[in-house]
C-alpha cells in the first residue's frame, strides 16, 4: 500500500516527533526517543493483543485451499515473533476459529476485488486477516487504518506456509496499523522517495530542513514530513521501476551479509544508507527485514488507541483476565478468555473452596502460580480451545463483569486511565491536522497541474523589448509573489498579492528603463515555487 499526500491529514505524528514521543511515554513509560534509541529498552508494561479473525479462501470446487488449516498456528506464531523480538508490546491472538470460505472468485484475488470480499466476509471488533491462494500482481494487501474498511489484510499463500508469507504477513499487518513504507514519497508525485525532487524528498541527513523554495514546508525537518514521516527510519533511495534487485528499481538488492553495495547520492550529495533491516522496507532478500523502530512502534500504538473501537469501548485487550479471591461451596463461577487467564497474580491468592465450581475457557493459555489453592472436593475445569462463533467471544470489559463474586483486578490498573489521555491528545492532534487537511490537498492538486499538466507559468516575450508578460495558472491559494532580478541576484521589482482568484491571470511589467542584459525571476504561486531567467 502507498499513502497520498492527502492522507497526511490522518497522522497525528505528522511533522510533530513529540506526539510520538508522548505515546510512547504513555504505552512504555518512555520519556522520548532519537534514532539512537535500542528497542527494548523500556518498561515492558503493556501489551495490546489484538484479535484476528481468520478467512481461509478455496475454490468453489473446494480445490486450491490457500492453506491447511493446521498450518495457522504456526503461521501466527511466527508472525508473533517479528512483534515480540522488536517488543513491540503488540500481540496477535485467533479470536475464533479459521473459517474457510469457497470462492474460486476471491481465491485468485484482485485489487478491484478486495473491498467485495472484505464487504460479503468480515468480522466486527477484529481484524480480518484473508489467506488467498492467489494474488494478481502483489503478495499481500494492508489498507491503512484511515480507510473506510479497516484493519484488515489479505496475502497470498498459494497453498501452503512455505516461503515469505510470515514475513509479507507482518508487513502488511504493519500498513494496517500505519506504517508507510521507507521508501515513501508522502507528499509528492508518485511514490518513491528516490524519484522526489528536492522539496519532497526525505535527505540522508536527519537535521536538514526544507527550504526558502518549499514555500508551504519552510524550515520542517525534511526526515519529519518527507519520506514515510519517520525521523528514526534511515532515508531510502528506492525508484520506480520494474521489479528488480538494483538499486534504480523497486527493490534494494542486499548482499549475502545484508549489506549493500549499492551507490547513489541524495538530492545534496549525501551517499545513501539504505534502512535494509526495516520490515517496512523494499530489499530483496526478505529475510534480511527483521526490524520496526521504535518510531514505528509509537505509531501503530497511536492507530490501535484511534481506531481499534467499538463506539468508544477498544476492542484490543491489554491482558488476560487475573482471578482472585474465594470461590465459596456451592457457587459456580464460569470466565471465559480469548487469550490468557492468570490464576493469580504473585501476591494475591485465588482459592476454590470444598463445594465450589469453577470453569475457565481460554483460547491459548492458562496459568496457575502458587497462589492457587483447590480444597478437596471442589470442581475445576479447564478449557483450551478456540471458540467455534465469533459472536460467542465476550469483549475483555464483558469478562470482568460476569466475575461476579470474586475479587477480579487487572494486571496495570492505571493503564486503561492513561491511555484514555494518550488517545484524546492523538484525537486533538488529528483534529489539527485535518483543519491542515485543505491546504494540503490544494498544494498537492497545485503540484500535478504544474508538474503534470504542462501548467507552469510563462513568461513572455524572451527577448523582450519594453514589457515582459507574466501568464499564471492560480488554485486561488497561497497569494501570489514575483519577484525580478538582476543577474547579480540585485531586486529590481517585487510584485506580491495576497488574495488572487482562481483561474489563469496574466501580469504585465514595463521594464523599459532596463538596461539590456540577463535577468533573473522566481515565482511563488499556488505554494509552489519557479524560477527562470529572460533577456533584454
Amino acid at each position: 500500500m502507498f499513502a497520498s499526500p492527502s492522507d497526511t491529514a490522518f497522522m497525528p505524528h505528522f511533522g510533530q516527533k513529540e506526539i510520538l514521543d508522548s505515546v510512547l511515554y504513555y504505552t512504555m513509560n518512555l520519556p522520548s526517543f532519537t534514532k539512537s534509541s535500542v528497542i527494548g529498552e523500556y518498561q515492558d508494561n503493556i501489551t495490546f493483543h489484538i484479535p484476528l479473525k481468520i478467512w481461509i479462501l478455496q475454490n468453489d470446487d473446494e480445490s486450491l485451499q490457500a492453506i491447511g488449516i493446521n498450518e495457522v498456528s504456526l503461521w501466527l506464531e511466527q508472525v508473533n515473533d517479528y512483534f515480540s523480538m522488536n517488543n513491540t508490546g503488540i500481540e496477535f491472538y485467533l479470536k475464533c476459529t479459521p473459517e474457510i470460505i469457497s470462492s474460486t472468485e476471491y481465491n485468485i484475488l484482485d485489487d478491484d476485488e478486495f473491498d467485495d470480499l472484505y464487504d460479503d466476509y468480515n468480522e466486527s471488533e477484529a481484524l480480518d486477516f484473508y489467506m488467498v491462494h492467489t494474488a494478481n500482481d502483489w503478495e499481500g494487501r494492508g489498507p491503512f487504518p484511515w480507510d473506510s474498511r479497516n484493519f484488515r489484510v489479505a496475502v497470498e499463500f498459494s497453498g501452503s506456509l512455505s516461503g515469505d508469507e510470515d514475513f509479507v504477513s507482518v508487513h502488511e499487518l504493519g500498513h494496517s496499523l500505519g506504517l508507510l513504507h521507507t521508501h515513501e514519497n508522502i507528499r509528492g508525485i508518485g511514490h518513491y522517495n528516490g524519484d522526489a525532487s528536492t522539496c519532497y524528498q526525505e535527505s540522508v541527513s536527519r537535521t536538514r530542513t526544507q527550504g526558502i523554495g518549499c514555500t508551504f514546508s519552510y524550515g520542517n525537518l525534511k526526515c519529519e514530513i518527507n519520506g514515510d514521516a519517520l525521523c528514526d527510519t534511515d532515508a531510502a533511495p528506492n525508484h520506480e521501476g520494474e521489479d528488480g534487485i538494483n538499486i534504480g528499481e523497486e527493490f534494494i538488492d542486499a548482499n549475502a551479509s545484508c549489506g549493500w553495495g549499492g551507490s547513489g547520492e541524495d538530492n545534496w550529495g549525501d551517499t545513501w544508507i539504505p534502512p535494509i533491516s526495516n520490515i517496512m522496507s523494499y530489499v530483496h532478500p526478505s529475510w534480511c527485514q527483521t526490524e520496526f523502530t521504535l518510531g514505528q512502534v509509537a505509531v501503530m500504538h497511536s492507530y490501535i488507541l484511534l481506531d481499534m473501537n467499538e463506539n468508544g469501548e477498544p476492542w484490543y485487550n491489554l491482558h488476560g483476565i487475573t482471578l482472585s479471591g474465594s470461590v465459596h461451596n456451592l457457587e459456580t463461577e464460569i470466565t471465559y478468555s480469548p487469550e490468557v487467564i492468570v490464576a493469580p497474580t504473585e501476591n494475591l491468592q485465588y482459592t476454590l473452596e470444598q463445594g465450589a465450581y469453577v470453569e475457565l475457557h481460554a483460547g491459548s493459555e492458562v496459568t496457575f502460580k502458587p497462589g492457587f489453592h483447590a480444597q478437596q472436593g471442589a470442581q475445576l475445569i479447564v478449557s483450551i480451545d478456540l471458540v467455534e462463533n465469533c459472536s460467542s467471544v465476550f469483549s475483555n470489559e464483558s469478562f470482568l463483569k460476569n466475575l461476579q463474586g470474586l475479587n477480579s483486578e487487572p494486571k496495570y490498573t492505571l493503564i486503561n486511565e492513561d491511555l484514555e489521555k494518550c488517545r484524546q491528545m492523538l484525537l486533538r492532534a488529528l483534529n489539527r491536522n485535518n483543519k491542515q487537511s485543505e491546504n494540503t490537498i490544494q498544494t498537492n492538486i497545485a503540484d500535478k497541474i504544474t508538474q503534470e499538466d504542462g501548467y507552469e507559468p510563462q513568461v513572455y516575450p524572451n527577448p523582450f523589448t519594453n514589457e515582459l508578460n507574466f501568464k499564471l495558472f492560480s488554485l486561488g491559494i497561497g497569494g501570489m509573489e514575483i519577484t525580478i532580478l538582476s543577474s547579480n541576484g540585485q531586486i529590481i521589482k517585487n510584485i506580491h498579492q495576497e488574495n488572487i482568484p482562481s483561474g489563469e491571470i496574466i501580469i504585465t511589467e514595463d521594464l523599459s528603463d532596463q538596461p539590456e542584459g540577463i535577468y533573473l525571476y522566481k515565482i511563488v504561486v499556488n505554494n509552489c515555487v519557479y524560477s527562470g531567467k529572460f533577456i533584454k
